[in-house]
């Protein structure tokens, strides 16, 4: 809550001039979240001299974060001191993908991910998730997402933030809201030419 979009992308485009020098980049301020937040694109060549953009590794994202936190200081906002913790894999799961191998919780995560951003009520969700062979129950505080192949269970706090009940619910709540507001906006236009 201490950004607006407008500051938000100003601080992005300083961050890929810092990161990207001689590079053509798109600066996208996402505010569908609880938080406003930026994706950066980059294209690789070089304009000025035709070498390509190399980040690789934990070594460039510890860099941008830097960068980022500086910029951030700057302007005056508070920095994130701890890593959140959207998704968490166990070393089981970290191990599988250094083999280029998928874990049946990574088939939930993206069964969710896909299902949570077109879903508008946990039913709808549910729907869409069982299409791709997850089930989710509500269990109390949590929610459980069972594998219906391998016929394995986890509950959401297992695979991270972004799977939690609280986290799903109110990204229905969200959507809503966002259906509602482009629905009275494409009206408000539409009165415009009548």
């Amino acid at each position: 809550d201490e950004v607006d979009p407008q500051q938000a992308n100003e601080i992005g485009l300083q961050l890929a001039e810092k990161l990207a020098k001689g590079h053509e980049v798109a600066v996208y301020t996402h505010t569908d979240k609880d938080h406003i937040h930026n994706h950066i694109v980059i294209n690789a060549v070089n304009y000025e001299d035709g070498r390509k953009f190399h980040a690789h590794g934990q070594e460039a994202i510890d860099h941008v974060r830097k960068i980022s936190d500086e910029l951030c200081k700057e302007h005056g906002l508070s920095i994130v001191e701890e890593r959140s913790a959207d998704v968490r894999y166990t070393l089981a799961e970290q191990s599988l993908f250094q083999k280029g191998e998928s874990s049946w919780k990574d088939e939930i995560r993206t069964a969710v991910d896909s299902s949570k951003e077109q879903a508008t009520s946990f039913e709808d969700f549910q729907e869409r998730l069982k299409d791709q062979g997850v089930q989710a129950t509500l269990r109390g505080k949590n929610i459980t997402y069972e594998h219906l192949e391998s016929n394995k269970k986890v509950r959401g706090t297992k695979l991270g933030l972004a799977y939690e009940k609280e986290t799903i619910l109110h990204g229905f709540e969200r959507q809503v809201t966002r259906e509602r507001e482009t629905r009275n906006s494409a009206t408000t236009v539409n009165r415009g030419f009548e």
